[in-house]
């Protein structure tokens, strides 16, 4: 069955907000300062507290998307495109700022910003968290070698 690609996959911002969760904390939300697993979720928000030492945290804290005013789901379509353009046979150097503005429909700046982050981050050990998010299924607990030396193998191209 081909992939359905990321629209299809997390269609909504909380779908999204959910793969990076379970990317970033396979074994349940911890405070990314004391490592408790003692917290809370403050609903209207979208944001965690711990408990033990009163941090407050979202799901994008210290990651590649803190502070971002992008919306997860731009997140993971540009990279979906940036990965699909590198495995593509007329590979020529990935899209431009120009061209993901347009498909986008965000700023130049935004487009370049959000083009550089996710190449950076690709080029990260099995594709740092937001090849993590995209390039494994959401019912494989723990992807075998295999599959990370596929993954690195096809993002190696990328560096």
């Amino acid at each position: 069955m081909p992939p359905k690609g990321v629209t299809c996959e997390w269609p909504t911002e909380d779908s999204c907000r959910a793969r990076l969760a379970e990317v970033r904390w396979p074994n349940g939300i911890e405070c990314p300062r004391g490592s408790s697993a003692h917290v809370g979720l403050l609903d209207k928000r979208q944001t965690f507290y711990c408990n033990a030492c009163r941090c407050q945290f979202t799901v994008q804290s210290g990651s590649l998307f803190h502070h971002s005013r992008v919306a997860l789901q731009l997140w993971f379509l540009t990279a979906e495109i940036i990965i699909q353009n590198r495995a593509s046979v007329w590979y020529s150097g990935g899209p431009t700022g120009h061209a993901l503005k347009d498909m986008l429909g965000i700023s130049y700046a935004a487009a370049y910003k959000l083009k550089r982050k996710i190449i950076a981050e690709l080029q990260l050990p099995n594709g740092g968290v937001i090849g993590q998010c995209i390039l494994m299924p959401a019912d494989i607990d723990r992807p075998d070698d295999d599959d990370l030396s596929e993954l690195n193998e096809l993002l190696y191209g990328i560096r």
